[in-house]
């Protein structure tokens, strides 16, 4: 699509992405050949005020056919309010110990095979969670089974449209009911990348790891760290120190201990890859969305 701007074309690009009109949130965006998201444009029959939010944060341009609209260029903006747009139902989701068992599933190979009490020790939850799990994915399209019992095999699809169904549930249910990540400072010439992270138990996310996995062009100005050790590990282990005001953040991780096929073919201390790109989409910032997709090309190599 082109507009004209002082006599000279300004080009958007159809962005290739899915419009959710049940959560009312933008699904699936996909950046291609290098286009910056400010290029992209969604045009949508409808998109709610918080779909709209959402592309905004992101810097992408959006349409709709009840007169919302959002374009923006270099020397050229449009903005026009239509008609009020609401999720047109409510979709369940997961609840708080199903994303974390999905999370295994669409992280390692080695747990999408396990028996069912394997799986229900791995992500502390009950046999009958992982049953009912599997009955949902199943009806949801995930998932193929032979039948129903114990020795039945399981086939499993559209796993990247599983992870974005997750990473909403994930978002909403999980991380916006978590507390703050606590903080620490490094000791004076210490740097974070040589933290030997793996002797307590720890791996970095956001933008952190998509340094280590190299990937997409984030400053790291604050690395953010999963560990479940005490402080008084990260200070003698890591020479971290307590400081509210400090540029490391350390989190609790949800997951349990990952088998070593979650991560086949990446040589860093990341936590695992669908966590990393939920975490960076929860940012809502067009250049980390970008990193985001990028690592979740990376898992989908993986798959």
């Amino acid at each position: 699509m082109s507009v004209e701007m002082d006599g000279r074309p300004v080009t958007f690009f159809l962005a290739p992405g899915e419009y959710d009109p049940f959560t009312g949130r933008y699904t699936n965006y996909y950046p291609t050949n290098g286009i910056p998201l400010q290029r992209w444009l969604t045009v949508e029959p409808e998109i709610t005020r918080e779909g709209q939010q959402q592309l905004q944060d992101m810097g992408m341009n959006h349409i709709d056919g009840v007169g919302n609209a959002w374009l923006r260029a270099p020397g050229f903006f449009v903005r026009l309010t239509g008609k009020t747009v609401r999720p047109v139902a409510k979709r369940s989701g997961f609840s708080a110990s199903e994303v974390r068992l999905v999370m295994g599933l669409l992280a390692s190979s080695e747990l999408r095979e396990a028996t069912v009490r394997e799986l229900a020790a791995w992500a502390r939850v009950s046999q009958k969670t992982v049953a009912k799990t599997f009955d949902r994915l199943e009806a949801k399209g995930y998932l193929e089974r032979t039948g129903q019992t114990v020795t039945a095999r399981r086939y499993w699809t559209c796993l990247p449209d599983l992870l974005e169904e997750w990473c909403q549930a994930y978002t909403s249910v999980l991380l916006s009911r978590r507390s703050a990540p606590a903080r620490f400072r490094l000791r004076d010439g210490s740097e974070w990348r040589a933290l030997p992270v793996e002797n307590a138990g720890g791996e970095w996310g956001e933008a952190a790891a998509t340094d280590l996995l190299q990937v997409g062009a984030l400053v790291v100005s604050s690395p953010l760290l999963y560990t479940a050790a005490a402080t008084s590990t990260l200070v003698q282990t890591l020479g971290l120190l307590p400081d509210d005001a400090g540029a490391v953040r350390v989190r609790s991780p949800f997951w349990g201990e990952m088998p070593p096929d979650s991560m086949v073919g990446v040589k860093a201390k990341v936590a695992p890859l669908p966590v990393v790109y939920a975490d960076l989409r929860a940012l809502r910032d067009a250049r980390a969305t970008e990193a985001a997709y990028e690592v979740k090309r990376l898992w989908e190599s993986l798959l």
